[in-house]
């Protein structure tokens, strides 16, 4: 039995698995005040400590857990950094060190990698590459499997805010609360025209211009919500679509993995796969396993477990 935490900027995670098999996943979103759009790093590190002891409690119950893996930072790159993680870093060595089991290291992204894989049939034997779409993260990654997870190369991404920002600051200045990117899927509706081009280079996205022309014309009262909210998801399919298809060519790997929250929405997914070409072969993760979890951290731990010495 494998317990896994992660502790990302808006989600308390907690997962055990065994073997392939995730027995148990477990999550709790941290509390944004109304109107913001995010949360400063300490409060986050407040809400994570707060949430990890119920968490944990739920998941392990009876069970013997063997090691502890815990995401450590955001990516596996020299400088990578928040201080949320560090919640879930330091309950990891307090439980591992009263049960007297290794702490598995990994990264979130890599978490996210791992969980998007869980009922699909891409094999990781072979590079593919993964769509990493979450609310601070819009990167095409070249993955390859190795002995710590999955060493990646980004080959793609956005040049300024992500597709999860403009998602949750237009929706918030529409008055929705944050995220918003569920409520904005529920509400979209098709065939409302193209408000926005997409603005692509190769396989390089920018949004920040589309977010600053966006508000400007909800506030003149050009957009409803609703016509916003369907503009905004068309652009960004229609700019992952250019993007991922140039990174394909680049890469001449043919099989795209979508992971992270925004990837759940219904919208962007059907546009994305029915807007790639026919040669591509085009996975999304479960709706379970593409917003923030620990079950791809608690399988990353289990996969390396047997490279540790249990003290």
């Amino acid at each position: 039995m494998i317990l896994g935490l992660d502790t990302s900027n808006y989600t308390t995670s907690c997962s055990l698995a065994d073997g392939t098999e995730v027995l148990c996943d477990k999550r709790q979103m941290l509390k944004v005040p109304e109107k913001m759009k995010g949360l400063r790093q300490s409060e986050a590190f407040f809400q994570h400590i707060n949430n990890l002891p119920e968490l944990i409690d739920e998941c392990v119950g009876d069970s013997k857990v063997e090691a502890v893996a815990v995401s450590l930072t955001p990516r596996r790159v020299e400088g990578s950094y928040m201080p949320c993680f560090t919640a879930g870093a330091q309950t990891a060595r307090c439980i591992a060190a009263v049960l007297h089991v290794p702490v598995i290291g990994t990264t979130h992204q890599e978490g996210h990698i791992r969980a998007a894989l869980i009922g699909t049939d891409i094999s990781d034997s072979d590079p593919f590459i993964c769509v990493h779409l979450s609310g601070g993260t819009t990167e095409i990654l070249s993955c390859r499997r190795d002995e710590l997870g999955y060493a990646t190369q980004i080959v793609g991404r956005t040049i300024d805010i992500s597709a999860g920002q403009l998602i949750d600051r237009l929706g918030v200045l529409t008055g929705l609360p944050f995220p918003c990117g569920k409520a904005m899927d529920e509400a979209y509706r098709p065939g409302g025209g193209r408000a926005f081009r997409p603005s692509v280079k190769g396989s390089l996205m920018s949004f920040s211009g589309i977010e600053t022309r966006a508000a400007q014309m909800y506030k003149k009262g050009e957009l409803d919500e609703v016509s916003l909210y369907s503009a905004i998801f068309d652009v960004i399919a229609e700019s992952l679509v250019r993007a991922v298809s140039s990174a394909s060519k680049e890469t001449g790997i043919n099989t795209v993995l979508f992971a992270g929250g925004v990837s759940s929405s219904q919208n962007i997914a059907s546009m994305i796969g029915s807007g790639l070409p026919g040669s591509i072969k085009c996975r999304f993760s479960l709706k379970r396993y593409a917003s923030d979890n620990a079950a791809g951290v608690a399988l990353i731990g289990n996969e390396r477990l047997k490279d540790y010495a249990v003290r």
